[in-house]
């Protein structure tokens, strides 16, 4: 936590200086920065609260009559830490960036271009799940069914983090509702 506070504060001096806001593309690229991590360390600061309460609390002593509510509290703070646990693993130069990714159908044919179409369905879904913005910048629909490639923008906190490890060739087998003999067919879509 001490690296983030050090760069809370180099980020707010830094939009103090005079002619900050001359690039604002620039300037509102901090501002998201700064804000997503003074939001960091006020989440923290609550949670190290919070764990400083039960600790008292246990040093205390309760009766019976406390301890479902106890119970419930705890399970609430073993889910906070085990998030502030995951959100330590994004810690990669470009993790807390968003991401524009690319999504093409590959070997396969229109079952390829229908995966690349249910790859792209899911990442918008998980987008929305997450709580952040995707926005489609190009698509280019297959013949038959589904898309030969698209790209999509997806903005939010650590979205590049959480989707990093998408990249590559995906492959789906399935039994083929495009082949006329229900032959099993091997599909791949690339996501970049």
């Amino acid at each position: 936590m001490a690296g983030k506070a050090h760069r809370i504060e180099a980020l707010a001096i830094e939009s103090e200086q005079v002619g900050f806001w001359n690039d604002p593309q620039k300037a509102g690229g901090i501002m998201k920065e700064l804000e997503r991590l003074k939001g960091e360390r006020d989440r923290f600061l609550a949670l190290k609260q919070e764990v400083d309460d039960y600790i008292s609390l246990a040093l205390l002593g309760f009766s019976e009559e406390e301890l479902p509510e106890i119970e419930q509290s705890v399970v609430s703070l073993e889910k906070t830490v085990a998030d502030w646990e995951f959100l330590a693993l994004l810690s990669g130069e470009y993790d807390g960036h968003d991401v524009i990714m690319t999504i093409r159908s590959g070997a396969g044919g229109v079952d390829a271009q229908d995966w690349a179409e249910m790859l792209l369905r899911m990442y918008l879904r998980f987008a929305e799940i997450r709580g952040w913005k995707a926005k489609l910048l190009e698509e280019s629909r297959g013949g038959e069914a589904g898309i030969k490639s698209a790209t999509l923008e997806i903005i939010g906190d650590y979205a590049y983090g959480y989707l990093h490890l998408e990249a590559g060739i995906h492959r789906l087998v399935r039994l083929s509702p495009f082949n006329a003999n229900s032959l099993r067919q091997t599909s791949f879509a690339s996501v970049e």
